[in-house]
């Protein structure tokens, strides 16, 4: 399924065209609504981060060498998240 930007009267609205059928589906969305309905249907869950939680977490690991592993990949996924925001 793809959407078509239609513009009209100075508003813009997306309208689904199924291409194996050559028909348009019959809603048409507002950017924000569409926006919202591909996030409903990509989004798997929500992480919520507590870093002061992690911190405790990981200090309670009782192997150095993989608690140090893991502080690791948590500022790699810190910085990850930084380049995004």
């Amino acid at each position: 399924m793809v959407y078509h930007k239609i513009r009209r009267h100075g508003q813009t609205f997306y309208q689904a065209f199924d291409s194996s059928t050559g028909y348009y589906e019959t809603n048409t969305w507002t950017e924000e609504a569409l926006i919202a309905k591909q996030l409903d249907h990509t989004i798997d869950r929500e992480v919520e981060i507590h870093d002061e939680e992690a911190a405790k977490a990981i200090h309670m690991i009782p192997d150095t060498i993989l608690r140090k592993r893991v502080k690791d990949y948590v500022t790699y996924l810190e910085i990850m998240l930084d380049m995004h925001v």
